[in-house]
């Protein structure tokens, strides 16, 4: 159950939490449209990594604290990751913050993701993958 993206990248959008156009603002652009999926194409690397820069500088001490938490759990609950960041010494008030901060983190992780690939493969200039609607 989910909705997957797959191409030069493959993964699973996190469920109620990424949409199926996470990639966009990785600078990913549609081309030719199909009914069940949006094909994308990724060339620009400085706007990924400015992205990756501008959630980094959003998230602040909750980016590491994310990374902790999943490292020990495969799944969650809103609740229990409230009380986690409470525990790591943040300010995390309310189920909604920590709903919006891990929106945040899925989404530094599918930057990553995309900048990894361009590390891997020096040589290449754009990304193709088809994300499910």
């Amino acid at each position: 159950m989910g909705r997957y993206y797959n191409g030069d990248v493959e993964g699973k959008f996190w469920f109620a939490v990424q949409p199926s156009n996470a990639h966009e603002q990785f600078g990913a652009e549609q081309y030719e449209p199909e009914p069940s999926e949006i094909p994308y194409k990724i060339e620009n690397k400085p706007i990924i990594l400015n992205r990756l820069i501008e959630i980094e500088n959003k998230m602040g001490l909750y980016l590491e604290a994310a990374h902790s938490f999943f490292e020990q759990k495969l799944s969650y609950n809103t609740e229990e990751l409230q009380l986690y960041f409470k525990n790591y010494g943040l300010d995390c008030e309310n189920e909604g913050v920590a709903r919006n901060k891990i929106g945040d983190y899925a989404d530094w992780l599918l930057g990553m993701e995309l900048l990894e690939y361009f590390i891997k493969y020096p040589d290449e200039d754009t990304i193709y993958l088809d994300a499910e609607l």
